[in-house]
């Protein structure tokens, strides 16, 4: 015997041992052997089971044996612990579709390989079975019913519009696609993935799996696979789905009527409802807005009543109740609507349709109507405008219209801003139009404003609306913030002996319990000096460096244009901190006459072994 085949032979008994197979007869004439399976396919239904191939050995070899393999995980237990057979098993075929796979054979007397080509019959049988209850219009229940039993599934639904709109009709494409928003769900939930996917699996036959919220009238695609619980990967062949429909809402006949009239660029849009119980939703759209994002070919009463329902059940999804909904969105009993929103000389849809009240979802036939809104006749309203208690960052603007009904823009900017829009009024109302949305009054209307910047000439300006159009003049108001002066209050901010938070929670649970558990917080009282009763105090704990802007003036601007900022305690508070932590009490205070004193900064750093003892504690009303 050669080296190599000394080698081969303790390696293939080393194998033997492995696999279990006993030792086969050996005939002792060790030469001339041959090996001859008596079937090289094997047909076997979908139901699977236990499989045998026998097979003959002429002249067997001493110490030779019979190996086999397969690489395909539905082929279990392959065993040639009787000479002479090879038997497994097959896994029942769920699917519905046919499948093959391949067992090679050897025989180390031989050098030689050969294959069982094993066919499996498709299931005559879908993987799962659905029986579907539609309860009502927005739900549905759905009892499944698994082909195989043991094996965890998950359950989900979506519109057919979102698997077309998508592209998920392909189940590799769903299942990536879902296990994402799986995730996403999880992640929301503070959950792992897999422990979420624990949650919302099942096994075996599940009863009443609700899907609800849904929208009225609607193709739903309802779909289940199986998912391995183990590391949250999914078949990609094992998906099933069903297509159903929801009931169609009860509709309320002649629900409402709509009457449209136009002055100019206005349009009064009445609706009178059948009662005044009937709630409705009103709105309109330019047709151009329309044909661009919808396309030129869309049925506007499709889309319309369409997304409304869709982002009805984006809210229901998103945890809001259908009286919320209302509440935000909707109207009730018959009214008049003025829109003077609107661009002159434009085409608009107009429309409206009645709301369930228990849904949120509609209960009518579409209303609509097209109209187009006329030419702006010019308007002989003036606007006064007045500026007064004019500091260095501060002033008050008063805007007041000749007709206490008449709509006006208005708004403040820097002069050196505005002169740049144009020097006509049309150049600087369609620069306003292009790049702002001003804010908009009706007769009179006021504005206090801060953060401005000290010996800056500033406009007011205004001017009248018909709709969206301008109807009068540009009507300004040119004012200059003083110079910059020293506030006279300069708040200092002192640091008191802290506690540990947690133990504050324990001894004063009236002020301090929601903080239980916080033991790496310090709870310190802080006192606060240089300050008047009528100054405006601002301040901030915050990580960033003391040298993150590189102006102070930057850091006052920063604090006192958010509101978070400003505080309504003068002489102490407490703060709550981490412990051995670097944070930046950064603090500031405007006087009654708007003027800014200096920036206080301190910065903080507190050790949990500095605590002071709890019996020390004692609570100090903020004020």
């Amino acid at each position: 015997m050669t080296l190599k085949r000394f080698f081969l032979s303790l390696a293939a008994i080393a194998l033997v041992a492995m696999v279990g197979c006993e030792k086969n007869p050996d005939n002792g004439k060790g030469g001339n052997a041959s090996f001859k399976l008596d079937s090289s396919e094997l047909m076997v239904g979908a139901n699977g089971g236990a499989q045998e191939v026998t097979y003959t050995i002429e002249n067997h070899a001493n110490g030779a044996v019979v190996l086999t393999n397969c690489t395909e995980n539905w082929i279990t237990n392959l065993s040639t612990a009787t000479f002479g057979s090879i038997t497994f098993n097959v896994a029942p075929n769920y699917k519905q579709e046919a499948r093959e796979a391949k067992i090679t054979v050897s025989y180390t007397a031989v050098d030689a390989k050969y294959e069982i080509l094993v066919k499996q019959e498709a299931s005559t049988r879908p993987s799962f079975e659905f029986e579907v209850t539609i309860n009502e219009p927005t739900r549905i229940s759905l009892n499944v019913t698994p082909a195989d039993l043991s094996s965890a599934y998950i359950c989900r639904i979506y519109t057919e519009e979102h698997i077309k709109t998508f592209g998920l009709e392909e189940d590799y494409a769903l299942i990536a696609y879902d296990l994402e928003a799986i995730s996403d769900e999880a992640y929301y939930l503070d959950q792992t993935m897999l422990n979420y996917l624990q949650n919302i699996s099942h096994k075996g036959k599940a009863f009443d799996i609700i899907f609800d919220r849904l929208i009225p009238d609607t193709n739903y695609v309802v779909y289940t696979y199986h998912i391995n619980l183990d590391n949250g990967q999914a078949s990609t062949g094992d998906v099933y789905r069903e297509i159903i429909r929801t009931k169609a809402p009860t509709m309320i006949d002649d629900a409402l009527e709509m009457t449209l009239e136009v002055e100019g660029a206005t349009v009064k849009q009445t609706i009178t409802t059948k009662d005044d119980n009937t709630y409705f939703y009103a709105e309109h759209w330019s047709v151009d807005d329309f044909k661009s994002y919808f396309g030129a070919n869309a049925d506007p009463e499709q889309i319309f009543v369409s997304q409304w329902n869709k982002q009805t059940s984006t809210w229901l999804n998103m945890g809001y109740y259908p009286s919320q909904i209302i509440e935000q969105w909707c109207k009730q009993g018959s009214q008049t609507i003025v829109s003077d929103d609107l661009k002159a000389n434009t085409e608009y849809y107009f429309y409206a349709f009645a709301i369930n009240a228990e849904t949120a979802f509609t209960s009518s036939d579409i209303v609509l109507d097209k109209v187009t809104t006329n030419s702006v006749d010019e308007s002989s309203m003036t606007i006064n405008i007045e500026v007064k208690d004019i500091y260095a960052t501060t002033a008050n603007v008063y805007w007041t219209a000749s007709d206490p009904n008449g709509r006006f823009a208005r708004s403040v900017f820097p002069k050196a801003e505005y002169d740049s829009w144009g020097s006509t009024d049309e150049q600087r109302f369609a620069y306003i139009n292009a790049n702002y949305s001003l804010y908009t009054a009706t007769g009179s209307t006021d504005m206090n404003l801060s953060n401005l910047i000290p010996n800056t000439t500033y406009v007011a300006f205004a001017y009248g609306l018909d709709g969206e159009n301008p109807n009068t003049k540009i009507f300004t108001k040119e004012f200059t913030t003083k110079d910059n002066v020293a506030g006279t209050s300069n708040i200092q901010i002192t640091l008191g002996t802290h506690f540990n938070l947690d133990e504050a929670a324990e001894v004063d649970t009236e002020h301090w319990s929601e903080y239980a558990g916080k033991d790496d917080y310090a709870l310190v009282p802080i006192t606060i000096s240089g300050v008047q009763p009528n100054d405006e105090i601002f301040w901030t704990v915050t990580t960033l460096p003391l040298d993150y802007y590189n102006y102070e003036d930057e850091w006052i601007r920063d604090i006192t244009s958010n509101d978070f900022c400003r505080q309504t305690v003068y002489s102490n508070t407490y703060l709550q901190i981490p412990y051995e932590q670097e944070y930046n009490l950064i603090a500031v205070a405007k006087d009654a006459n708007g003027n800014i004193g200096k920036l206080f900064k301190m910065e903080i750093y507190l050790y949990k072994s500095d605590a002071a003892d709890i019996s020390k504690y004692q609570y100090v009303e903020p004020k």
